[in-house]
């Protein structure tokens, strides 16, 4: 009983999430013992690593404050993925590939936070404006068709499954959260997003550039 009246605010809402997580997967356990297979939980890391990869972005700027939010990300992952095709018709090396969707992605983030820092537009406004820009701009491009022509070997970098585990799942889920959690609790940076999120005026006026934080944000989400 002393434990649980110690639980409070973030703690209480954690234990009772990890409470939630554990009565689903023991419902479904004994609904369908059959869902927790090796097949099944490779599909599902496979599909989640993008997921989890644009949640991490768009977290980081949540928790900035401010009322910051992206939804522009997957017109971003759209977007950039057909820079990158582009940049590969054009006769760019495919193995730098990876370096143009990143830079692409970093691009239209940083136009997100232009749009949040320099005008002075609502987040929700504007990231919302971008997504409805951005997935027009691929569509119109690509008139909807799939791509192709991306070697065999840069597709084993995204579809590739070592002892039952995705190989995107290996090389960037789990690298670029442990970046991530390294920056926010042991770094000055970490600290500047965390102090941005609990108050931003208190935070301009003990010296964080806020403008500059949350510009980085942007663009890495």
């Amino acid at each position: 009983m002393r434990t649980l009246r110690n639980l409070q605010g973030p703690a209480l809402t954690l234990a009772l999430l990890c409470a939630l997580w554990l009565i689903v997967i023991v419902g479904l356990l004994a609904l369908k013992p059959s869902v927790f297979n090796l097949a099944t939980v490779t599909t599902i890391l496979q599909f989640s690593t993008i997921l989890a990869l644009v949640g991490l972005g768009q977290g980081m700027v949540i928790l900035a404050g401010g009322t910051g939010i992206d939804l522009s990300v997957g017109g971003a992952v759209s977007l950039s993925t057909i820079i990158a095709m582009l940049s590969l018709k054009l006769g760019l090396p495919p193995v730098l590939l990876p370096a143009v969707c990143i830079l692409a992605g970093a691009a239209l983030g940083a136009l997100n936070g232009l749009l949040v820092n320099g005008l002075a537009l609502l987040p929700f406004i504007a990231t919302l404006g971008t997504f409805f820009v951005y997935s027009g701009v691929a569509l119109a491009v690509t008139g909807g068709a799939a791509q192709s022509g991306v070697p065999g070997w840069l597709l084993v970098w995204g579809r590739g499954v070592v002892a039952g585990i995705p190989v995107p799942f290996l090389t960037l889920a789990i690298p670029c959260f442990a970046l991530a959690g390294l920056a926010l609790m042991a770094t000055a940076w970490g600290r500047w997003i965390y102090a941005m999120g609990f108050n931003e005026r208190s935070a301009r006026l003990v010296g964080i550039p806020v403008d500059r934080v949350r510009f980085i944000l942007y663009a890495l989400s």
